[in-house]
């Protein structure tokens, strides 16, 4: 969807502020549209709200990240928005529960599993991993 897409900046691989702040209305706009159905398709309607909560990641407002990521979780799990989430509960600094969604999304096995998405979470993993060593170390 656009808004992931202006997000996420996929053209030149970086995450520029200003297509960062593109995306919001894109993102807002989705899930008011979401809000108005009755009853919403659950696979789209967690699509939208990861996408959502992603941008507001990117954004720097977490609150409303994580607000948006849980609802997209209760909806229907996906193996994206647990990693989504786990990025902002790592920026939140609960190592916890950035771990247990990290490795929720590492071990995804229903349908559909995103190999990139296993990567990247196995990454978060390895880094939560060499900070808490660092944080014990001392």
């Amino acid at each position: 969807n656009l808004a992931y897409l202006l997000a996420q900046d996929i053209g030149v691989g970086l995450k520029d502020p200003a297509a960062i702040k593109e995306a919001q209305p894109y993102a807002d706009e989705a899930a008011g549209l979401l809000d108005q159905q009755a009853t919403p398709q659950l696979y789209v309607g967690a699509n939208v709200l990861d996408t959502v909560g992603w941008v507001r990641f990117l954004g720097g407002d977490l609150d409303r990240a994580l607000e948006s990521l849980n609802r997209s979780i209760e909806m229907h799990p996906l193996q994206v928005a647990y990693y989504h989430r786990a990025q902002v509960y790592a920026k939140q600094d609960k190592m916890d529960d950035a771990r247990d969604d990290a490795t929720t999304a590492l071990k995804w096995n229903k349908q559909p599993v995103d190999a990139s998405v296993a990567l990247n979470a196995q990454q978060l993993l390895n880094e939560l991993n060499i900070k808490n060593k660092v944080s014990s170390d001392r």
